[in-house]
C-alpha cells in the first residue's frame, strides 16, 4: 500500500498525492526508504535527512518508552547509541557521523 507524500495536504486542503514508488532506496548502502519520488545514488544524496525518536507514550509525570528511530517514511533505522551519564541518567548520542555512515 502506497503512503501519502504530502501530509501537509490534510491541513491545506489540497487533495493528498500519492507516492510515484512504492519503495525507493540507495543504490550504494541499499537501505530502503518506503514510497518517494526517487531514489539515491550515493549515501550522500540521504544522508542529512531527519531522524524521529519514536515512543509509546507522551511525556508527562510516566513517560513514554523509547521505542526506535526512524526515517520520515517511518521505516526503522540505526543510528547512534546508548550512553551511561556520570549523572545516572542515560542518553541516546547521534552524530553527524551516524548520518554519513549509512
Amino acid at each position: 500500500m502506497l503512503k501519502l507524500m504530502n501530509e501537509t495536504a490534510k491541513d491545506s486542503g489540497d487533495p493528498p498525492q500519492m507516492a510515484k514508488f512504492e519503495n525507493v532506496s540507495c543504490s550504494q548502502c541499499g537501505q530502503s526508504f518506503g514510497p518517494g519520488e526517487h531514489g539515491y545514488s550515493h549515501c550522500s544524496d540521504h544522508g542529512t535527512e531527519e531522524v524521529r525518536v519514536v515512543f509509546d507514550g507522551p511525556p508527562g509525570p510516566v513517560t513514554g518508552r523509547f521505542v526506535e528511530c526512524e526515517n520520515v517514511f517511518g521505516n526503522s533505522i540505526s543510528v547512534g547509541g546508548w550512553r551511561e551519564r556520570p549523572d545516572g541518567l542515560w542518553e541516546v548520542v547521534i552524530t553527524p557521523a551516524d548520518f554519513s555512515a549509512r
